[in-house]
Parts: structure tokens; sequence; C-alpha cells
């Protein structure tokens, strides 16, 4: 005769043992087929009226007489992110037949610490304080409203939290002295966080031992600081209130608090010993950049720079705030550009070359992103100075060439974007040689260039694949292949006189572009002529190299897109105008595509020409410039970080 296996006999008995726990209000609905949830319970209050209140339950049961392992309970990893997932908590409750008893804890209280992790599992471990006792009831329908209150963004300021002793002594600090040290320094915060003695009012909680601190958010956002060895009564009576703060501030932060965790970090940081923790250091400068605090994130970061255990720290901070710059006020890019400055003053003072030209290097690209391109190109040297290793690194040249090019300095940009080349530098590099061979005057060899970079990518930028056409056709228009640009004269050729006939000004402007081929205003004032003889392909051609040659200008690119949508021709350089357009001048290129529409006479298919710009910028990517950061790390060797200046809330 078969019988039942024990694992189904306790399974039973568990759903027994919890069901008869819970007050006779609340709702057990158990939860066919089982997917790593066995039932949830809906809470009712006395009256028996909805509450709103639900929780999901895993019942867990064990015959293992030693209570520490039977408190242990495996968890599978892909169990775990289901939990994690799910928008309403999860409660694990392990039940003992041994000895009867029930205990229950949030699965959102796992502390991976104490957790040991294999490869497929985790182990979440409860404790006999977890035991089911007459209290637990209203204590998870209290954390249940704390949870409500979170999420909802309903947290009062300043967020009360209960301070709890577990022990006479703390790292060598009578409870008194710590908890005075702890209330002490949050008057210089008033409006964050409180601390209170009836915990039933407060919304998060800290407990502190000689071996750890537990601070726990409405039950659903924790951390625990362990002390991993002893600070010494005289550093706990100046660092550990601090480090116990600044658990708090990642505790809110993780809730989504960062306006009030980088108030915290701001105050706290600089003096606790976590700052040399470099999970700490991410966390610390994510919340700063969350919240948007430039100028407390960078006055850290200059303090944490003069000591070499926390200068890592220091960077990190650095690197999240130059991740925001396209949203930095001007003062704050004003504040960044002084702590770069500091940063240099800094690795120059301690002799260290090597530092010290990274942080040149450094400094020079962020005064290049402001346009303080003659400081910029100092900066570079100097890093070449301290460290001659930069003069056989592609990417110095090619940066320098960079900043010689927008000083308009084309003939030198190009020998430099040669050497890059040169030395290693691939693709966009190519490009960038081709641009300065343009603006150099020697079309047929940045023609060549241009050429090559496009049989080398397969996803060329719209921007270089408009030159190299162009280029063809400006030799097919003009009939040259190397020009002595003659810019000054060429710009009192292309402001027209008033009222001078259409063929006198056509002759005109063609007469300035044999001057300069690449005078913005001579191919616009072309392109309004060719519009008025009727010429839509001749226009296109003209506005294109308009955009072309004054990147910022919107009205051409609009005009160059608008030609090539209407032309039989050329329409398929649509798709790569707006592109390039929307990259170079921004959402101006959207507004004058609209005034385009809007100044059409009567019988202009508006609604077509508009849907047809929109399914085109519907597909479009918007590019996004680079900044490119180098800092040191403990090895010596060089790390690269790519921003893109855009606030990514990481």
């Amino acid at each position: 005769m078969s019988s039942r296996p024990r694992s189904h006999q306790i399974e039973d008995q568990s759903r027994i043992a919890f069901e008869r726990h819970l007050p006779r209000q609340w709702v057990y609905r158990r939860i066919h087929p089982d997917y790593g949830i066995d039932g949830s319970v809906e809470i009712f209050d006395d009256r028996g009226c909805h509450t709103g209140k639900q929780f999901n339950v895993q019942l867990k049961a064990t015959d293992k007489p030693d209570l520490t392992r039977a408190l242990a309970v495996r968890l599978s990893i892909k169990t775990c992110e289901y939990y994690c997932s799910l928008d309403v908590p999860v409660l694990i409750a392990r039940f003992h037949p041994p000895t009867d008893k029930l205990f229950v804890r949030w699965f959102h209280e796992f502390d991976p610490y104490y957790g040991r992790r294999g490869k497929r599992t985790k182990t979440f471990r409860l404790t006999e304080s977890d035991e089911w006792s007459s209290n637990t009831p209203s204590t998870l329908s209290l954390d249940l409203e704390r949870i409500r209150r979170l999420r909802s963004g309903e947290l009062p300021a300043p967020t009360p939290f209960s301070l709890h002793f577990r022990g006479d002594l703390i790292q060598g600090l009578s409870v008194a002295e710590l908890s005075l040290n702890l209330r002490k320094a949050l008057q210089t915060v008033p409006s964050v966080l409180s601390l209170i003695t009836d915990a039933t009012s407060a919304y998060g909680s800290i407990s502190i031992s000689n071996d750890d601190v537990l601070v726990n958010l409405a039950g659903l956002k924790h951390f625990t600081l362990h002390f991993r060895k002893s600070y010494g009564t005289d550093f706990a009576k100046n660092v550990l209130h601090h480090d116990v703060l600044l658990a708090v501030a990642l505790t809110l932060d993780s809730a989504g608090l960062s306006d009030r965790a980088a108030k915290l970090v701001a105050e706290f940081a600089i003096r606790s010993s976590l700052v040399t923790n470099p999970e700490i250091a991410v966390r610390m400068a994510r919340c700063m950049a969350r919240a948007h605090c430039v100028g407390e994130a960078l006055h850290l970061a200059e303090a944490l720079l003069i000591d070499r255990s926390s200068r890592s720290t220091a960077h990190r901070l650095m690197v999240s705030m130059l991740a925001k710059v396209d949203v930095m006020s001007q003062d704050e890019r004003e504040l960044m550009k002084r702590f770069l400055i500091r940063y240099v003053e800094v690795e120059e003072s301690n002799k260290n070359k090597i530092a010290a030209a990274v942080a040149n290097y450094n400094l020079g690209n962020y005064l290049r992103s402001l346009s303080c391109y003659g400081a910029a190109l100092r900066c570079y040297r100097k890093a070449a100075t301290l460290d001659q290793r930069y003069l056989e690194r592609g990417y110095l040249y090619r940066e320098m060439a960079g900043v010689l090019f927008l000083m308009k300095r084309y003939r030198i940009a190009a020998k430099f974007y040669d050497r890059a080349l040169r030395l290693g530098e691939k693709g966009i590099t190519r490009a960038l040689l081709a641009d300065a061979l343009m603006f150099s005057g020697r079309f047929s060899d940045s023609l060549e260039s241009y050429e090559a970079y496009l049989e080398g990518n397969r996803e060329p930028k719209p921007e270089f694949l408009l030159k190299a056409w162009a280029l063809k056709e400006l030799q097919r228009m003009l009939k040259v292949d190397e020009q002595g640009r003659q810019e000054s004269a060429a710009l009192q050729l292309a402001l027209p006189e008033s009222r001078m006939p259409n063929a006198d000004l056509v002759v005109r402007l063609e007469k300035a572009l044999r001057l300069d081929a690449l005078c913005g205003p001579a191919w616009f004032n072309l392109g309004k002529c060719f519009v008025r003889e009727a010429k839509v392909e001749d226009a296109c051609v003209a506005f294109l190299w308009a955009s072309l040659a004054q990147p910022k200008d919107a009205e051409a690119w609009a005009n160059a897109f608008t030609f090539s949508a209407f032309s039989a021709k050329y329409s398929f350089l649509a798709p790569h105008i707006a592109q390039a357009a929307r990259f170079a001048s921004g959402e101006s290129f959207i507004e004058q595509i609209l005034n385009i529409a809007e100044s059409q006479p009567a019988g202009f298919p508006k609604l077509t020409f508009l849907t047809a710009v929109h399914d085109v910028l519907t597909h479009v990517h918007k590019e996004e410039r680079p900044f490119e950061l180098r800092l040191l790390d403990k090895t010596g060797n060089v790390k690269v970080f790519r921003l893109t200046g855009r606030d990514k809330s990481a």
C-alpha cells in the first residue's frame, strides 16, 4: 500500500498552520498553479471592510531538528528575481513541525551578506525573533501601509525613523553617546530625517549592534552595514554616526527619495569611512546625479580629492556630474570647470606626472566643450609635456585636431588628424580628416578621404554621406578641385545689393563661390535665386551646401530637406538631411519645417508634407555628442569613460 510522501504532508501542515495564525478577518487564497507563490492574503478591518492591503505568501516547511538550520530557506535565483519583479510584497513563511512554530519575514528584507549564494540558489535566513506572535498581524498591516505611502510618494518630511540598539556598547561607544551624536548631526539637515522612540509611528527604522547597522524604510527598502573590523573607540566617536547616516541616505535613494538622500550624502559623506568603498562610492555618485545636486557633489568631490584613499570616490562623483553636462546651468558648468582645475592642481602637487597628465587631458576635453579652445589646446600640450607617451597616442592628436578645426586652423588640423590616423586611430577620424581637408580648400583630397571612410563603414554618419555627395556636385557646378579660400572677399559679394536682377545676382554669387566655395551665405542666396527660377534640383544642392558650410543654420537645412523631399532626382537625400540636420541644429530644424508648411499658398499638400516629415524623423535616431574622460585605476592603467553629456539617472 503506497504512503503519502512526507514533503506533501508538511506542505499541507504549513498551509494549515499559516491559516490558523491569520486573524479571522483576513482572507487567504491559494494560487494554482504555483509559480513560486503559494497564495495571497487580503486584509480586511474589524468591520469586514476592504483595506486595499494585500501580500503574497511562499510557504516553506521542514522537519530539520536544528532550528538554526531549519530557518535557512533556499530559493532559486529565478524565484528571487521573480519576487523582485512583483508589485505586491512577498512574505516567506517557514513552518517547523517539530516545534509547531511559524516564522515569517518579508522577502525584500533579504540580506545577501548572510545569504550564501550558489550558482543557482540563494539562502534566505530567518531568525528566532521572526516567530509569529500576537503582534505580527498588526506589524504586517503597518508595514503594508508604509509601503503604500512610500510608493505613492506621500512620506512626510522629515521622515520619522525609530532608533534601536541591540547591546549596551557599540564599537566601544555607549548607546547614549552614539544616540546623542546621531541627533546632534541631524540638526544640520532637519528637513530630511527625525529620530523618534515610537516605532509604530515611524516609517523607517535604524537598528544598531556591535556587528552591524540595519536600516529599513517602510519594510520595503533596506541597507545593512556590516562592521568587518573594529572601529576603535576614538575612531567610532568621530566617524560611526556619519557611517550610520550615510547608510540611511543609501536606503532613501534606493526608495526613489534621491533629493532627501543627497542632502545626507552632501553633509555626512566627507567624514564617513564608507567613501573608500567602491560599491558605496558608485551608489553615492548615482544618488547625487539623480538629485541633480551638482554643486554639492562637486564640493564633496573636491574635499575627497585631498586624501588618496578617497580620490577614486571623487572621480566617480566627477564622472556622474559630467554625464549631466547638457542639463547643467551656466553656474554649474563654471563649478565643474573650477573642480577640474582643482583636480589638476592636486595631481600636479602630488608630483605624479602621469596622473597630472590625465587630469590636464580631462580638463582640456571639458574646456573644449565650453568652447574655450585656446585653453583646451594648452591643456593637451601640457599633458604631452608631463607624459611624453601622449605624443605616441593617436587620440591626443585627434582631440587637438578637433580643437584646431574649431579655431578654424584647418590646415594644421588636417596634419594632426593625419598623424592620429598614422598612430592607429580609425573610423570617424578618417571623416574628420576629410572635413579639415575640405575646409582647407583641398576638395579632391577631401572627397578621397570621405570615400575611404564610407568604404570602411557599414553605417556611416549621414553628415559625411552628404558631404561626399555634395563635393561631387561642387566639382560639377564650379569645376574646382582645390582652392585658396578668400573668405572675406567672398562674403562681401555674397550679400546682395537691393533690387539687383536675379540673373546678375546669380553671376555675383557664383563669383563669390569661386573665391570661397564654402561661403554659406553665398550658397543660401544662390538657392533663393534658383527657387525664383524654378530650378528645384539646383536649389536643393545650393541649400544643402549652405547647411554643410553653416551647420547651425536650421533654415538652410529645412530648405534642403524640403526641396529634396519634393525632388524626383534627389529624394534619396531627404532621410540623410533630416538626421544630419537634427544633430547639427537640434529642434530648430523642426521649427523651420513647420514654418515652411505654414507659409505655403492654398493648395499646398500640407498634411502630406508634414506626414512625410514625421515618417522620416520617426525613424531617425537623434545622435548624441560624446564626452571622453580618462582616469587612472588602482593599477595605474587608464580607464576610459565615454559620456554623452545627457542625464541618464543611473
